[in-house]
């Protein structure tokens, strides 16, 4: 699994060359993660797809990133998740993607 850190950044550029860089919001940086279940069981690989079909991508769910002690709230990106077979179809990989959501639930 992966983090990445995107950052809201507004730039304006002037005719000079120069240009005035600033945070856009309160939330100017958000953690995104792109999840990866390598070679799971077909019986993990179900729940997996469960609980991301439940919640549609457009309902946030709580989670604690490793390495981390705050559960925070996130949120799947795309509407969709990857899941290869391997070895016959006896196990598979599961990848999809969460961003770090800052909505009112």
């Amino acid at each position: 699994s992966t983090k990445k850190v995107i950052r809201n950044i507004r730039t304006a550029k002037f005719n000079d060359g120069y240009s005035q860089r600033s945070s856009s919001g309160l939330n100017a940086e958000v953690d995104q993660w792109s999840l990866v279940f390598d070679k799971v069981a077909i019986a993990r690989a179900d729940e997996i797809a469960t609980f991301l079909t439940g919640l549609a991508a457009v309902t946030p769910f709580l989670w604690t990133p490793p390495l981390e002690s705050t559960e925070k709230q996130w949120i799947e990106v795309r509407d969709t998740y990857v899941r290869t077979p391997l070895d016959g179809g006896n196990i598979c990989n599961v990848v999809f993607t969460i961003q770090e959501n800052f909505d009112l639930v």
